[in-house]
């Protein structure tokens, strides 16, 4: 059984990856839902509004940097084993070619969520 932590960064994901494909605005807790085979309420279980999830998804993305950077070489030089770690993630992106964008210019374009 999965811990409510790794659930909760499995909804995260499938919502980063749904905005990315379909843009914030176009996407709905259900395409959340179902991008990470959830019911709808299961998703509310988790957290409250579809802003909360992309929140939460930019944390995991950060985190996943982060380990990233702790996995490099230590022969690479800091700036590089960085470069190197935010290349990895940047990988998600990528999975979608018809929506290259990256998430800053995610928020930008939809003010609503950064207020």
């Amino acid at each position: 059984m999965r811990s409510h932590d790794t659930t909760r960064a499995e909804i995260a994901r499938a919502a980063i990856r749904s905005f990315l494909r379909n843009g914030f605005e176009h996407t709905t807790v259900d395409d959340i839902a179902a991008a990470a085979g959830i019911s709808r309420r299961t998703y509310f279980r988790y957290f409250a509004s579809k802003d909360e999830s992309l929140l939460s998804g930019m944390q995991e993305m950060g985190i996943s940097v982060a380990e990233a950077f702790r996995r490099a070489p230590a022969s690479l030089p800091p700036l590089t084993a960085m470069r190197e770690a935010f290349l990895e993630i940047e990988g998600v992106a990528s999975e979608f070619p018809e929506r290259q964008r990256s998430l800053g210019a995610m928020l930008r374009a939809n003010q609503r969520v950064h207020g």
